[in-house]
């Protein structure tokens, strides 16, 4: 099983419940989201956001503000659905 797919039961697992239900876009909605030039890789080409592992959705924008791309990571791994 993949690392997003892992993380997303987990979370789903701690909505349980809760109303509505769990769902991977409820999950995916809670996924924090920085952009990507906030992100740094460690020694181990990892990304990390302020010195943690990151896990969440990398996001870039075009300078006229619109979305250009998202990337999900899982513990500083690129893991999951990307779009641009």
């Amino acid at each position: 099983m993949c690392l997003y797919c892992s993380y997303v039961q987990r979370e789903a697992k701690s909505l349980a419940g809760k109303n509505p239900p769990a769902t991977k876009q409820a999950v995916v909605e809670r996924m924090e989201r920085v952009e990507f030039s906030s992100l740094k890789y460690d020694d181990d080409a990892r990304m990390c956001y302020q010195g943690k592992l990151f896990t969440g959705v990398a996001i870039a924008r075009w300078p006229n503000d619109q979305l250009a791309a998202e990337q999900t990571y899982v513990d500083g791994v690129e893991d999951g659905w990307s779009r641009e």
